[in-house]
């Protein structure tokens, strides 16, 4: 992973800080699919190449972009594994996320400033986007699109604006693991074939302490109680938590 430093002016229209442009051209594909979701006025489109197929998207129609939808519903246009490279630049914050929706005349609930806002964005990209396909994030953290949903940090850069001001982080990801991933076990989940219920020590394949002259139908009923209260300590699967 590389780890870059740097200090830029602040600019509220992202893609205009320099060093930015240059992290975007380095990571362009050869040809293929660029969407922008949240494009503002989509200033980065200059640098594309003849071979790319650059798309902008931004929910403010006073931006002259290919489509001013949701940016969720923008990445619902295109089909699973056909994108080469997102540009994710979404609202920072939930306060930021507030005054955009605010500004539009839209209302705005709890989804729209939890952290739900930016998961089912990540659930678009890893779907749109193949193994091999890029993502390039900019925040105020270096989350990314993340493990969960198939992708590798490769490039982190961190601007520095100065005074009070948040550094811009930018993570470049690249999509390693398909969609399809099996379960993952969580530590709360018991398995009736190879775990104990929690607290539970003994084995049932261990005897208990016992008379050696205890007969051998008494030993069965014991082994048989045995085995009935351990199963009684599983717990309840009517309550969910099996």
């Amino acid at each position: 992973m590389i780890i870059n430093r740097k200090w830029e002016m602040p600019n509220s229209k992202t893609f205009k800080i320099r060093c930015i442009k240059e992290l975007i051209k380095r990571h362009l594909p050869k040809d293929g699919i660029v969407l922008d979701p949240f494009a503002n006025e989509f200033s980065i489109k200059e640098i594309m190449g003849e071979t790319i197929s650059y798309f902008s998207n931004d929910l403010n129609p006073e931006f002259k972009t290919d489509y001013n939808l949701e940016a969720q519903d923008f990445m619902k246009e295109f089909d699973n594994n056909s994108v080469d490279l997102v540009l994710y630049d979404p609202p920072y914050s939930g306060r930021q996320v507030s005054e955009c929706y605010r500004k539009l005349g839209r209302s705005v609930n709890m989804e729209d400033t939890n952290s739900g806002y930016w998961v089912k964005f990540k659930k678009e990209i890893s779907r749109i986007i193949p193994i091999g396909g890029k993502v390039i994030s900019f925040g105020w953290n270096s989350n990314g699109v993340g493990k969960k949903y198939g992708f590798e940090i490769e490039e982190i850069l961190l601007i520095a604006h100065g005074g009070g001001h948040y550094d811009t982080i930018c993570v470049v990801e690249k999509k390693v693991l398909s969609n399809s991933s099996p379960p993952v076990r969580t530590s709360n989940s018991t398995s009736l074939t190879s775990d104990k219920p929690k607290g539970f020590n003994i084995s049932l394949k261990e005897s208990p302490k016992v008379d050696s002259q205890i007969s051998s139908n008494d030993e069965t009923s014991l082994n048989n109680n045995i085995m009935f209260n351990k199963l009684k300590m599983l717990p309840s699967e009517k309550n969910g938590k099996f």
